[in-house]
């Protein structure tokens, strides 16, 4: 620690934290001033390659012919919003890429990222689980050098319930789903709002109080006193920092208490303001903000996001005329309303509908992004430069079932593979939005295989190559250089 800063923050093997009354403790940016030389670690990062994993899943497809780029290069109207945001020199699309193992609901999203066929612990279709370890926790467990991967998995549910659920796409090893967080204001209050008592007994009410208040104003004075010692540019950084704190705090939707989750010492606990209903846009936003944040603030190597399925109602923030139809058509629900889009043939009302979802979800996407080029990490790096985020589907064409052609989108850095561009890896590039399976293009396996190879992993193969529908091969993903 540098001297004259002891009293002040408290660091870890990997992080720095500014400490306040009652033990909150708010995670700090980067600050040369505080910066010390690192530890020896047996995990290196390709010279100018990623140091952090982003892996964004949503389910079903997008409409493809507006999810790929035009021949020049522009953005159609699914990605719009990353050119909005001037993030396509940090973007590359990646078309023709097929799920070998499997295809359908059973078993896709369970093999998508284990490239291992699933495995069925019951007798009914649904009654399957992963048969291995996915790509993001074997790069988790390699970047904390064959330790516990430090990783936060976050999903937007389809309707108020649980505040934690097993992932069906993310596994730790055979059997064993990584546990994915519903709620933001738990995990803002995990994250931002740390508190260590000073004695292993129940929180007191005090204690719960000053953790309902801004994480911020429990260490203002400590923040201020740092401010002033550190020099001009890390008082910048700091106070970017906090803004983005404060910003993530009032976004947030504020949830009563539940008294049953409270020692009984604690009494009836006070109301807290803006009390809001699930949201499914402002949960997805501030899951959004939270992770951004959390990567960039050394809480996690690994992060994970996934969209849930709600209903119509929880996207009429889009002010699209045909949702309702469509959706009341599709038999009232996320899944249904994809199968008229392809079974049933329809266009016109029902892919605008799945346009206008798909635009909004790249722009959840685009948010992070955004977030982590805000992000100053120094070497005149953002911490976007910095992050391997991985966008991708269940399916190419979502109402089809079909596993050809899955939708693969790249930001940030991919290993010093250039960025930019949109790519057909097929042999055939006649039909890029072509969403049927065919021997010629590469699959997941080859995209693991390049994931791990951007972490410095030197190896040739990821998963099961034997029990697959489809032949795929070794290596990782073709024509990327």
């Amino acid at each position: 620690m540098t001297k004259g800063f002891d009293l002040l923050v408290r660091r870890t093997s990997r992080r720095s934290f500014l400490v306040g009354a009652g033990g909150v403790a708010v995670a700090l940016p980067f600050l040369a001033t505080l910066a010390t030389p690192r530890r020896a670690s047996a995990w290196t990062p390709l010279a100018n390659g990623p140091k952090r994993l982003l892996v964004v899943w949503h389910p079903h497809g997008l409409v493809m012919d507006q999810w790929w780029p035009n021949p020049d290069g522009s953005y159609r109207q699914v990605l719009a919003p990353f050119a909005s945001a001037g993030l396509q020199s940090k973007t590359l699309v990646l078309g023709g890429i097929d799920h070998k193992v499997t295809g359908g609901h059973e078993g896709n999203v369970q093999t998508a990222l284990t490239c291992r066929r699933e495995h069925h612990w019951g007798t009914q279709n649904w009654q399957i689980t992963g048969a291995g370890p996915s790509v993001d926790h074997v790069i988790g467990t390699l970047i904390a050098d064959g330790g516990a991967p430090r990783r936060l998995d976050l999903r937007v549910p389809d309707e108020p319930g649980n505040d934690v659920t097993d992932s069906q796409l993310f596994y730790a090893g055979f059997q064993d789903p990584v546990s994915q967080q519903n709620r933001p204001q738990k995990v803002f209050d995990t994250l931002f709002g740390t508190v260590t008592p000073t004695t292993p007994t129940e929180p007191t009410v005090d204690t719960l109080a000053l953790r309902r208040r801004s994480v911020l104003d429990a260490v203002l004075e400590q923040f201020n006193r740092l401010r002033s010692r550190v020099a001009s540019e890390d008082r910048q950084r700091l106070d970017v920092h906090a803004d983005k704190i404060r910003t993530i705090e009032a976004g947030l939707v504020r949830e009563p208490v539940d008294p049953a989750d409270l020692p009984t010492s604690c009494g009836t606990p006070p109301t807290i303001s803006g009390v809001g209903s699930y949201d499914f846009r402002r949960y997805a936003e501030a899951h959004a903000d939270l992770l951004v944040h959390a990567l960039a603030c050394g809480r996690a190597d690994v992060g994970t996001y996934t969209f849930g399925q709600p209903g119509a109602d929880q996207f009429a923030f889009l002010n699209e005329p045909t949702l309702g139809t469509t959706f009341e058509r599709g038999g009232a629900n996320y899944h249904g309303a994809w199968h008229l889009y392809s079974d049933a043939g329809e266009r016109g009302d029902t892919e605008r509908t799945w346009i206008a979802i798909g635009r909004w979800k790249a722009s959840i996407v685009a948010r992070m992004m955004q977030g982590l080029s805000e992000i100053d990490e120094g070497d005149g790096k953002s911490a976007l430069d910095n992050t391997m985020l991985v966008w991708l589907g269940e399916f190419g064409n979502g109402g089809g079932h079909a596993a050809g052609n899955l939708t693969v989108t790249i930001g940030g850095n991919f290993g010093n593979v250039a960025m930019g561009r949109h790519l057909s890896l097929a042999l055939d590039t006649n039909n890029p939005t072509d969403s049927w399976r065919n021997r010629d293009r590469p699959g997941l396996h080859q995209l693991a295989v390049s994931m791990l190879n951007g972490f410095n992993s030197p190896v040739t193969t990821f998963g099961d190559y034997n029990d697959v529908d489809e032949e795929v091969d070794p290596g990782p993903l073709p024509r990327l250089t």
